[in-house]
């Protein structure tokens, strides 16, 4: 028998046996010994195989020692040699143990049942196929051939191993490209739907934890309107312009400072700071303002008062090239700059960006103020931030173009009445931003590049362009505010009654960022920063993380507050978009609520965005959890298919609690921030000022003559607003005084007492004289006035304070902490209510009060009032004036005055013409009638109503009790108790 056959009888005698063992009545699958059998039985059968495919291949009678087919074949079988050996050394060391070095044997330790077991766990019965059995490996160059010897494997190095021959491994290839295959069919997909479901989720949470408790916040209505002032609301007439002249005006950086530019800005609502932007920026930039007017769409444009012939749109940062360097350099402006850091606080808030041009043919715009008088900072300081525009023309611009008019000093009115007839005749115009500073005639423009800054309560208007050789006037507006303060919930907001059309991925900038705009741009740090989730850990300029106004706060506030832009009627609109995108959007973005009604009562509607918001919310996760629950199923049904039971399990555990633990940390972290705290445990919802309480003392209504000591300002945040106050015309009067005499109160010099005492009466007999009254706040923030001793206390303080800058420094800092006993987070404590402000007036005592005897010491004849015995020419003369006096009343246009109706009083007015030949007069009343000729003889001044003084309001005889500071009458009914009612509903029996 040759070598041929005897390897044919030796592989179907092993198949007999083979076939024989499998018809044993056991558990095939699971017998551990019939496993081990087969499989040693089924090794050797390949090895027989791979024996008999080497003869036939060296039998091949056509193929020479040498040739290539040889030298390949012959590595290839000895390598599966070697595979199937090295499988074999494998069982032996499942069942006996490792052996030593060089030599494998059995393991004393280890009987051959629980070797067998081990071995099962270890392998599995053959199918037949090389690939179970590995033959193709890398590493099968470093495998040898176990032989056994005496009861001893001796290892052998198999023969015509070739070291040079490597191959490559299908089955590892194979392997990864259905690992890819399946994360991209099967993994990414399923990935995408839980970000979804999770992302609608979280953003639901968010919206019910956070947004909806903010618009709680932020909602202004009559009952905040009557308590939350800081200031009072005065009705303005034409001696309240502060100036007509445009010197006043203009900020010159190389002779003035920051802070003079400040007060400059106070006093008038206004100023000018010239050369802000380069000529090669402005020139790029009206270039592009020109194009993206051409081509602007409906959706763009920005509605304007009489806009035909106005074009206006809101503007990113990488809108394009010329805009990063108009940001740049109004953010490099050193002067501009600093005054905003002294107005608004540090590094100020960017809340719009827009562009504005008007055409020949534009029409006069009317007079109006951007902020609502009732609904911004200038008199609910600790409710709103300040607003201010820089207005910026990209050309020179003349009056006949349209230079801006604007009334100076309107910004301190506490309403509109009448403010268009006296701007209309006062008629403002910036149209010379150079004045003084003007180096030829051609200077007298307003000049491209000259900044005009202005509080968005001062009335103004955009005239009409009527100069038919006059190019396009193309004016940059940016809008500025302060930001949010700290990392705890800023009360305040952004003020009421303008558009704010600023464009989505603006929000959150402040100025500083400006200077390194490209830094903030790009996918998706200005996403992220828009929304007020991450923004970049500062700058260049500043190392830490100063936040601008996110656009979901401002949103939050312009949703309950009715404001343009998310009114009922605009989400009409939006609702419309979505329906157009097919019935998908249709129900997860097409709920339409009913429009609620105007509540009197609150000065509020439910304008709907609220009901959409928590529908739509749930509309949204509702059909995300749909869509995650039929993706888990098929997810896990085509896992098993693929890849089994293990992997399947084992990839969807991880891709829930990956995206489910990034988000669940994102919420955890904004939970615990100062911000989310204060929204959480409900510190946000307090209001900014105590509980009202019941006082004795009944309250009056300033005038612009009085002196005022506010007690709701002076907190470092307010920044500006802390000397708001500095340009009431009482107060300025107070502080010339001050200045002048301070230096007899320095207590580093020893002044008589007696000179003292005459400068504190003089200083209030010249208040007096104007007009005016020392008032301060109660503890419901109405004005009231003080004792005489109590004023003279704060007149006395006042002058020590001015006596130098130490004690002025440290005058400002006890109102600081005063006013954080007051208003601050801790106000309620009685560490706060009496500990501290007790120390702090006991500290005022020590460093601003002095003692003056109460001993009257002779006075020099300097000081001594002279006596004057007035001769019969000066009493004929004061005899003449008081018969001037006893003229009778010559009615004018415009005067304050009262006209009896027979049988129902006196009813306050303000005439509004004269009919002289006909003796008689037209009044608007202050309830809303308006009557022509009425007779003159009817018609005398209006006095203001006096405490103690019998009225009639709404029709009800009563006592006038006082006036708050919103302007609302007090009055005590006959019955005793008090009521608040309307100023304009009270006239005289």
């Amino acid at each position: 028998m040759d070598n041929g056959e005897s390897l044919d009888k030796k592989r179907k005698d092993l198949r007999t046996l083979i076939d024989h063992i499998k018809q044993l009545d056991v558990d095939r699958e699971n017998d551990p010994a019939l496993k081990c059998v087969l499989s040693r039985l089924m090794t050797e059968v390949r090895r027989s195989e791979v024996e008999e495919m080497r003869r036939h291949i060296m039998s091949c009678p056509s193929l020479s020692p040498d040739s290539a087919a040889l030298k390949t074949a012959l590595p290839a079988l000895s390598e599966a040699m070697a595979h199937i050996a090295e499988r074999d050394r494998k069982y032996q060391m499942s069942l006996f143990g490792p052996p030593p070095p060089g030599l494998t044997v059995a393991s004393p330790q280890r009987t051959p049942d629980d070797a067998l077991s081990a071995a099962s766990s270890r392998d599995s019965s053959f199918s037949g196929d090389l690939d179970q059995i590995g033959i193709i490996n890398d590493n099968a160059a470093a495998t040898v051939t176990t032989i056994p010897m005496d009861g001893v494997s001796k290892q052998v190095p198999p023969k015509d191993q070739s070291k040079e021959s490597k191959t490559k491994k299908p089955s590892r290839k194979l392997s990864f490209i259905g690992t890819f295959l399946r994360s991209l069919l099967l993994d990414l997909p399923y990935a995408s739907v839980v970000l979804i479901f999770v992302s609608f989720l979280s953003a639901k949470h968010v919206y019910f934890t956070f947004y909806e408790p903010i618009m709680e916040v932020v909602q202004w209505t009559k009952v905040d309107i009557d308590t939350k002032y800081t200031n009072y609301r005065r009705d303005c007439d034409v001696s309240d312009i502060s100036t007509t002249n445009i010197d006043d005006l203009i900020i010159d950086p190389s002779s003035m400072t920051p802070e003079e530019a400040r007060e400059i800005t106070h006093k008038h609502g206004m100023s000018i700071f010239p050369n802000i932007l380069s000529e090669e920026t402005m020139a790029e930039m009206r270039k592009w303002v020109l194009y993206r007017n051409a081509n602007l769409s409906e959706d763009d444009e920005i509605p304007l008062i009489s806009n035909k012939h106005r074009w206006s749109f809101p503007i990113g940062a990488d809108e394009d090239p010329s805009v990063p360097p108009v940001l740049r350099e109004i953010a490099n402006h050193v002067m501009l700059q600093n005054s905003l850091d002294l107005i608004m606080g540090e590094d100020p808030a960017i809340v719009e960006f827009t562009a504005i041009t008007s055409a020949y043919g534009a029409e006069d715009q009317h007079w109006h103020a951007d902020n609502d008088f009732t609904g911004s900072q200038m008199h609910y300081a600790r409710s709103f931030v300040p607003m201010y525009s820089l207005f910026i023309p990209l050309q020179d611009t003349t009056a006949r173009m349209g230079a801006t008019s604007a009334c100076p000093g309107s910004h301190l009115c506490g309403n509109e009445d009448g403010l268009t007839e006296i701007c209309d005749r006062l008629n403002f115009q910036v149209h010379d931003t150079r004045g003084r500073l003007a180096e030829t005639e051609e200077d007298h423009v307003w000049k491209s590049g000259d900044g005009y800054l202005f509080h968005l309560n001062t009335y103004h208007r955009g005239p009409g362009h009527t100069d038919p050789n006059g190019i396009e006037r193309v004016m940059l507006i940016m809008s500025i505010s302060n930001r949010p303060v700290g990392s705890q919930f800023d009360k305040r907001q952004i003020s009421l009654g303008t558009s704010y059309s600023n464009k989505w991925d603006m929000w959150g900038l402040t100025m500083k960022d400006l200077a390194v705009i490209e830094t903030t741009l790009g996918f998706p740090w200005k996403h992220l920063r828009t929304l007020g989730i991450w923004k970049p850990k500062g700058n260049r300029r500043s190392h830490d993380k100063k936040w601008g106004w996110d656009y979901l706060t401002v949103a939050c506030s312009r949703i309950i507050n009715d404001q343009m832009g998310f009114r009922y009627e605009d989400l009409e609109v939006f609702v419309k978009k979505m329906s157009k995108f097919g019935p998908i959007f249709k129900y997860l973005f097409g709920y339409m609520p009913e429009e609620g009604e105007f509540d009197e009562k609150d000065y509020s509607i439910d304008n709907g965005y609220r009901d959409y918001l928590r529908e739509t919310s749930k509309r949204l996760v509702t059909a995300a959890s749909i869509l995650y629950s039929v993706s888990c199923f098929f997810y896990i049904v085509l896992g098993l298919v693929a890849t089994g039971f293990r992997s399947t399990f084992s990839r969807f555990f991880k891709i829930n609690a990956v995206i489910g633990l990034i988000f669940y940390s994102w919420i955890y972290y904004v939970s615990n921030t100062g911000w989310g705290k204060d929204i959480i445990s409900g510190e946000a919802m307090k209001s900014p000022f105590r509980d009202r309480v019941t006082t004795t003392t009944m309250p009056t209504m300033p005038n612009k003559y009085d002196v005022l000591f506010s007690k709701r300002l002076h907190s470092p945040f307010l920044s500006g607003m802390n000397v708001i106050h500095n340009h009431q015309v009482g107060n300025e009067k107070l502080y010339s005084l001050v200045s002048q005499y301070s230096g007899a109160f320095s207590k580093s010099y020893d002044s008589p007492p007696d000179l003292q005492r005459k400068i504190l009466e003089n200083i209030s007999n010249d208040i007096a004289q104007i007009g005016g009254r020392f008032l301060e706040n109660d503890a419901n923030g109405d004005w009231i006035e003080p004792s005489k001793e109590e004023a003279t206390t704060l007149v006395r303080r006042s002058l020590v304070a001015g006596s130098n800058p130490i004690t002025r420094a440290l005058y400002q800092e006890v109102k600081y902490l005063q006013s954080e006993c007051y208003h601050g987070r801790m106000r309620d404590t009685v560490m706060m209510q009496s500990h501290s402000l007790s120390n702090l007036e006991e500290l005022s005592k020590v460093i601003f009060d002095i003692k003056m005897s109460d001993k009257t010491k002779k006075i020099s004849s300097a000081l001594r009032p002279r006596h004057h015995i007035p001769t019969k020419n000066e009493m004929r003369r004061k005899f003449k004036d008081m018969k001037v006096n006893k003229k009778k009343y010559i009615p004018k246009v415009g005067d304050a005055v009262e006209y009896v109706f027979d049988e129902e009083g006196w009813f306050r007015g303000k005439i509004v013409s004269i009919q002289k030949r006909s003796r008689t007069v037209a009044i608007q009343f202050a309830d809303g009638d308006y009557s022509t000729d009425l007779s003159m003889r009817d018609v005398r001044p209006f006095e203001s109503y006096k405490q103690g003084e019998r009225i009639v309001a709404n029709g009800v005889e009563c006592t006038f009790e006082g006036i708050k500071a919103t302007g609302d009458a007090i009055v005590r009914l006959d019955t005793g108790g008090i009521r608040i009612t309307n100023m304009d509903r009270i006239s005289r029996p």
